[in-house]
């Protein structure tokens, strides 16, 4: 906590832009991606020691409160509110897992709601993201711009991808970090995606099962925390890419890019790991499995969510989404791939691409027939012919009959 805090005095940005929350130059590390990880291990520790814990025995309860809300202190200072929304839940879930009291689930959701609702308005930056959440397309080239362009390249890649190393996911602001997910639909579509998360949930039902064949009750809180920690990042930006929740900026465990993020995702593997590697032990006594059958069930609920929701953007809604005027990737297609000509009934040409690869553009030889051939271009959209036989133009299907 207190590297952590050294970031509000010498905090850096790689990037030059944006949130101080790095130290170092040249190699940069980003302390509150370790202090995650600590927080489940400190947790874990202290709760273990308190058999008879309940929620009524608040002075025991003091020290976890305390050191989770500096923490959270000094990530609200830092503008992380994505990774404190990870503190809140990590801390939430283990209370949980302590008591069994399901009313410490609710009352995280009641004081996370109500926090989103007083920084709707009176914080600017939790202001634009619940508004672009809410309605993205009332300002899809400004505050909305990222989520806009993730949905669209979610659209884009409809059931199979454009393909590895096709498509335009950098279209995608911070696309090999915040939107890689987006980036990945693009490439490998609706069939791609659930495979990430099919993955994702063996990790995580794994690590419950781990958990629950722990030797000791301070590894079955370790364990079950790490996949809460595992899980509830994953749920937080694949969602904020499929506007399921406002976006946070935080990493996607494994797969973003980030040195810090991806070296704690590895720890937290590794002490998964260290804990069901212990043989010939008897699992710890557990009363009631009851509290890890619902944390299981959300977050295979949470999964199937994001699942439904990028087969809602990639297949029921693509076909709109992708003739919208603010998707690029149409203009920068039409630039590498020739467009099919217009010809009268004399096979002589009235609309024609002219250039090459990377630079094709659209003649109208005969400006008079607009009305009739009308027009396909990358800001005004288009009109007549050139948008009744679109498919047929750019090659995805057969010639219509004459």
């Amino acid at each position: 906590m207190l590297i952590t805090a050294l970031t509000l005095l010498f905090g850096t940005n790689p990037l030059g832009v944006g949130p101080r929350l790095w130290l170092g130059c040249g190699v940069y590390f980003q302390p509150s991606e370790p202090l995650k990880l600590l927080l489940v291990i400190y947790l874990s520790a202290y709760l273990a020691d308190r058999i008879s814990i309940r929620l009524s025995s608040l002075p025991l309860l003091v020290p976890t409160l305390v050191i989770t809300g500096l923490a959270l202190l000094l990530l609200l200072v830092q503008r992380d509110l994505g990774t404190a929304s990870i503190f809140i839940s990590i801390f939430t879930v283990i209370i949980f897992l302590a008591t069994g009291k399901r009313r410490v689930l609710l009352g995280a959701f009641v004081f996370l709601m109500t926090a989103m609702v007083v920084g709707y308005f009176f914080i600017d930056i939790i202001h634009i993201r619940v508004q672009g959440w809410l309605n993205p397309w009332e300002d899809p080239s400004g505050n909305s711009y990222q989520i806009v362009q993730s949905i669209l390249a979610i659209a884009n890649g409809g059931t199979f991808g454009r393909g590895l190393g096709m498509g335009s996911p950098l279209l995608v602001p911070v696309a090999i970090s915040d939107f890689i997910f987006a980036a990945i639909a693009e490439e490998t579509g609706l069939v791609g995606t659930l495979g990430l998360l099919a993955t994702i949930w063996l990790i995580l039902a794994r690590g419950l099962i781990v958990s629950l064949r722990a030797a000791d009750r301070f590894r079955r809180y370790l364990a079950a925390g790490v996949v809460t920690y595992l899980g509830i990042q994953s749920l937080l930006i694949i969602g904020g890419n499929l506007r399921m929740f406002p976006l946070t900026g935080v990493t996607l465990p494994f797969v973003s890019y980030g040195g810090s993020s991806l070296l704690t995702s590895y720890i937290a593997l590794f002490i998964l790991l260290v804990i069901s590697n212990v043989e010939d032990s008897e699992p710890a006594a557990l009363e009631d499995s009851k509290s890890y059958s619902i944390l299981a069930g959300m977050l295979a609920l949470g999964l199937a969510a994001c699942a439904i929701s990028v087969g809602w953007w990639a297949i029921i809604r693509g076909p709109d989404l992708l003739n919208r005027t603010d998707n690029p990737r149409r203009a920068i297609a039409d630039r590498y791939v020739p467009r099919g000509e217009l010809l009268d009934r004399n096979n002589q040409p009235i609309n024609i691409t002219e250039g090459e690869s990377g630079t094709f553009t659209r003649v109208y030889l005969y400006p008079n027939l607009g009305p009739i051939t009308g027009y396909t271009h990358p800001i005004y959209g288009q009109a007549g012919l050139e948008a009744t036989l679109d498919d047929y133009l750019r090659g995805l299907q057969e010639t219509p009959p004459l």
